[in-house]
């Protein structure tokens, strides 16, 4: 019971989150809307890897510890799709 009451602690509101982002430099997600739309697009993602958590009603949305390195795949899967699509005769496109 311990650990997962430890783990309920460390849960981070998203626009906590955010600001220590924004703080840190901000280079993913400039606009606390920019993080909304990426939420928004890979909402399902993100709660089957267990990252984040829907507010409901009052209770605000958290993420939990993961949630960087989950944006960090879906953002390195996405380039590699990406260049999957790109026509190595037409390196115009990069």
């Amino acid at each position: 019971m311990t650990i997962l009451f430890d783990q309920l602690h460390k849960l981070i509101p998203l626009t906590s989150w955010h600001l220590r982002h924004t703080k840190a430099g901000g280079q993913v997600f400039p606009t606390f809307g920019s993080l909304q739309w990426f939420i928004r697009t890979h909402r399902a993602l993100l709660i089957e890897r267990g990252c984040l958590i829907p507010g409901k009603g009052g209770r605000r949305s958290l993420l939990t510890a993961d949630f960087e390195n989950v944006v960090f795949m879906v953002l390195l899967d996405e380039a590699r799709e990406e260049l999957r699509c790109i026509d190595p005769h037409n390196l115009n496109q990069i």
